[in-house]
């Protein structure tokens, strides 16, 4: 889903997916007239005039784009003019992981009290990203009122009841976005990371399998896929997707993994009873967080001693707010010992204990970062690719990491 997409899946730690969700669960960009595709690639055309829009969204270069939106604001006295840029600019601060410099953008047409769905819709998805679940539900209402056949507004519903844990509202909103003709591959993964939650891995895998065997399959679908491939025991199905960029060795590990990780939701909210925890505004996979277990058809890595919850920690004690990178969650720290030993880019990252509902979760974090896109920036640094692909690492708040840790 678009906001799923943008982060809310599954496999979490493991898989590069809830920030899964597309728009996370997972979710594409709303195609309102505020959003813009996103890329890697920059592009630039600037010879003494306005460069061309398209050729820069295409381009996925958000800092031309929001050069020429400014651009625009400061040259228009046209109130339609003036209230498209905002809306444009807002929606690329938020392509690039800033969803405050989107609040502060549109917060003049909210003051002008413009009810137009696609602005409540972006103002929505900037305060869920921000981690206020409530405010975005409520403007998300209004959206959908004001336009109750949009599905991406449907979508965007789906993608917040998911984060509250309330799978049967999501899995309602998503069909309601599905039957409005949004676009498959969304949907489809966005209710696969709902049959994850849910712990229904055949249906994951039925929805994910056509889409990556039709060239669908990006990132966070991919890492669904092979998050439920795992959990079923489909090794054969599994080392295909992996044939030509991992050994023998690196695969069976990343299976054994995976077929014992389970899920943990990145707030520090409380599900409601029969319910799974849920995941943040990105993949699926950013749901899913490892534990032992004995289901895996390999023979279990030889585990090094526990050790004990650590007194201190210099990430927590960091003044003020701020963001950090947890790569990985687990119910015992000897897994995370395992995977800081395997990869040394990990090894000053920081182990921090913690209890929810009774049971230990230990949190592998690093880093101290100014906001959530310096964070997220992070984790495309050429030391961090190998780590990106295999595991679901999310750009977590410091202050509800102390939260967790308070209890």
């Amino acid at each position: 889903m678009a906001d799923f997409r943008h982060r809310f899946s599954v496999a979490g730690a493991l898989l590069l997916l809830l920030a899964g969700l597309l728009q996370g669960c997972a979710t594409s960009p709303s195609d309102t007239s505020g959003q813009v595709k996103t890329a890697n690639k920059q592009s630039s055309n600037k010879i003494g005039r306005e460069p061309d829009e398209s050729l820069l969204q295409t381009a996925g270069n958000h800092a031309a784009l929001i050069e020429l939106y400014k651009t625009r604001l400061q040259n228009t006295k046209d109130a339609e003019t003036a209230y498209e840029s905002r809306l444009k600019l807002g929606q690329t601060y938020l392509d690039t992981g800033d969803p405050e410099s989107t609040l502060f953008y549109i917060a003049p047409l909210l003051k002008k009290n413009y009810q137009r769905p696609e602005l409540l819709l972006l103002h929505s998805r900037a305060l869920l990203a921000t981690g206020e679940v409530d405010r975005a539900l409520a403007t998300a209402i209004k959206a959908r009122d004001l336009d109750p056949t949009n599905p991406r507004i449907s979508n965007h519903l789906g993608v917040i009841h998911a984060r509250k844990g309330n799978y049967s509202s999501a899995r309602h909103y998503f069909n309601r976005a599905r039957a409005g003709l949004l676009d498959d591959a969304t949907i489809k993964n966005n209710l696969a990371m709902l049959d994850i939650l849910e712990e229904n891995y055949d249906a994951a895998v039925n929805r994910l399998m056509p889409l990556y065997k039709s060239g669908q399959g990006d990132e966070k679908i991919t890492s669904n896929l092979v998050f439920a491939l795992a959990k079923t025991g489909r090794y054969n199905d599994f080392k295909t997707i992996y044939s030509e960029t991992n050994s023998e060795s690196e695969r069976v590990e990343l299976f054994r993994v995976l077929t014992a990780a389970t899920t943990e939701t990145p707030e520090a909210r409380k599900p409601e009873k029969h319910q799974l925890p849920a995941a943040p505004d990105y993949d699926l996979a950013s749901l899913v967080r490892k534990k032992e277990t004995s289901s895996s058809p390999f023979p279990p890595a030889v585990n090094p001693a526990p050790i004990n919850p650590p007194v201190e920690n210099h990430i927590l004690d960091a003044p003020g707010g701020g963001f950090t990178i947890q790569w990985m969650a687990a119910n015992k720290p000897r897994i995370l010992d395992q995977l800081q030993r395997r990869y040394p880019e990990l090894r000053n990252a920081e182990q921090i204990f913690f209890q929810r509902d009774g049971r230990d979760w230990y949190v592998l974090v690093q880093g101290n970062y100014a906001s959530q896109r310096e964070a997220l920036d992070a984790l495309k640094k050429p030391e961090y690719q190998s780590l990106v692909k295999y595991l679901t690492p999310w750009a977590r708040s410091i202050s509800g990491l102390r939260k967790a840790v308070k209890g």
